[in-house]
C-alpha cells in the first residue's frame, strides 16, 4: 500500500506552520508569518494552503484545533478548514490533549514536554525557521498518520 502524503497544520494568531509527510517519514517543514491584518491573515493562509497541496501532492491534512473558541488563531483555524474542505482534501483535527495522551504514558501536562519528545525524534527541527511551531505541526502530523495507520490496520475483516 502506497503511503499517504499529509499536511499537518499548527496556526497561531501570528503563525502558521506546515509539516509535510509521506507515511509516517518527515518529508518538509515549513511556517510563514502572518500579517496583523485579518483580511491579509486569512488571504495568506489560502494562499500557503493551496501551494503546499499543489507542490506536495497533498492526500490528506491534519490541524490542530483551537484550544481557545473565537480566538484569533480559532478564527484562523476555521478559515484553513474550509479551504482544505474547499480543495477536497480529507481532514483530521487533533487536540493538544490527544497529542499529550498518545505520545507518553502518563500522558504529558505541557508543551513543553511534546516539543521535548518531538525533538528527540526529529533533533534537526531544532535549527527550523520558527522552530516552535514547526516542531508542533510535525508532532500533529506524526499523530495523525500513526492514528491513520492503526485505523487501517484494526478494521474488521
Amino acid at each position: 500500500m502506497k503511503p499517504i502524503r499529509l499536511a499537518a497544520f499548527c496556526i497561531r494568531p501570528r503563525h502558521v506552520a506546515l509539516a509535510i509527510f509521506d507515511g509516517i517519514n518527515l518529508l518538509h517543514v515549513r511556517s510563514i508569518e502572518l500579517r496583523s491584518s485579518h483580511e491579509k491573515a486569512m488571504n495568506s493562509i489560502t494562499e500557503f494552503a493551496l501551494r503546499a497541496i499543489e507542490e506536495f501532492e497533498v492526500e490528506s491534512a491534519a490541524i490542530q484545533v483551537s484550544r481557545q473558541p473565537g480566538s484569533q488563531a480559532d478564527r484562523l483555524t476555521e478559515h484553513l478548514i474550509s479551504v482544505l474542505r474547499g480543495a477536497s482534501v480529507p481532514l483530521r483535527p487533533v487536540s493538544y490533549q490527544s497529542l499529550f495522551s498518545a505520545v507518553a504514558f502518563p500522558a504529558l501536562q505541557t508543551l513543553k514536554e511534546l516539543r521535548s519528545a518531538m525533538l528527540a525524534i526529529w533533533p534537526s527541527l531544532e535549527n527550523s525557521q520558527a522552530k516552535v511551531f514547526t516542531i508542533d505541526s510535525a508532532a500533529i502530523g506524526l499523530f495523525a498518520q500513526v492514528q491513520s495507520l492503526l485505523d487501517i490496520n484494526l478494521e474488521p475483516s
